[in-house]
């Protein structure tokens, strides 16, 4: 439930009230609390909003500061931070289940100005925040109208103004299509290649870059560093799965 920056509430787990009470005598969240996780997907960090009552399971850590000394907004800023992401990733204890564990947190070291100052970063910083979700929402909605038209134009249910000269439709294997268009079997028109089974042993840290189901998202390519696999070199036998423009590729395991 933590992301980066943020608490997602869309799916959670519950446990009785007795159960709950006894869990907060212990543990109690509050707000400007920060959370941290610390096993699984470790270093999300957010800071517990007003109003939400909660416990937290082990894979969380729980700070509570001395708000006279810091600031928890900027202390939370501070661990999303590049510098605080690779003390952390430092820190983690490499085992089947990669940990966090409380007293490597208690031993980071964080540069902190005056309480003025630490609040004026955190506020300011909170803006840029509020900016970037608030263009979010935009992009979310231009998307979701991108999604409509790409449902009526892909189908003929809409016609751009000057190829719209056909009222009438037809049946076919992909349903109702206006009568000027055609359905093709997709394999007659394209050739389809697996990718080769580059074994992760010959992985480097330069050379090629390999594109990996991982590589693929939503109409775009993730070409992040922690995305991102190299091999040496092109040879004779790979020559055939390299990738010229307008190739489209599609993830075909995980997502």
């Amino acid at each position: 439930n933590i992301l980066d920056g943020r608490i997602d509430t869309a799916d959670v787990d519950y446990v009785p009230l007795e159960e709950y009470e006894r869990i907060r005598n212990r543990c109690n969240p509050e707000k400007g609390d920060i959370l941290i996780s610390c096993s699984g997907t470790i270093g999300r960090i957010a800071v517990l909003p007003s109003g939400m009552e909660c416990v937290l399971v082990r894979s969380v850590a729980l700070a509570k500061l001395n708000e006279d000394v810091v600031d928890s907004l900027y202390i939370h800023y501070w661990l999303r931070s590049e510098v605080a992401q690779k003390a952390i990733a430092n820190s983690v204890n490499q085992g089947a289940q990669p940990n966090l564990f409380l007293n490597k947190i208690e031993r980071l070291v964080c540069a902190v100005p005056h309480i003025s100052e630490q609040r004026a970063i955190a506020a300011a910083l909170s803006d840029i925040d509020d900016l970037l979700a608030s263009l979010d929402a935009l992009i979310t909605k231009k998307r979701e109208i991108k999604q409509v038209a790409m449902q009526q134009l892909l189908t003929g249910k809409r016609r751009l103004p000057i190829f719209d000269i056909s009222p009438a439709y037809k049946q076919t294997e992909v349903g109702l299509i206006p009568e000027d268009w055609d359905s093709i079997l997709i394999g007659a028109s394209i050739d389809l290649l697996t990718g080769h089974p580059f074994p992760s042993s010959g992985y480097s840290k330069s050379g090629i870059r390999l594109l990996r189901g991982s590589n693929v998202k939503r109409g775009i390519t993730d070409w992040s560093s922690e995305a991102t696999q190299y091999w040496p070199s092109v040879t004779s036998d790979i020559l055939r799965y390299v990738l010229n423009n307008g190739d489209i590729v599609i993830a075909m395991d995980g997502s």
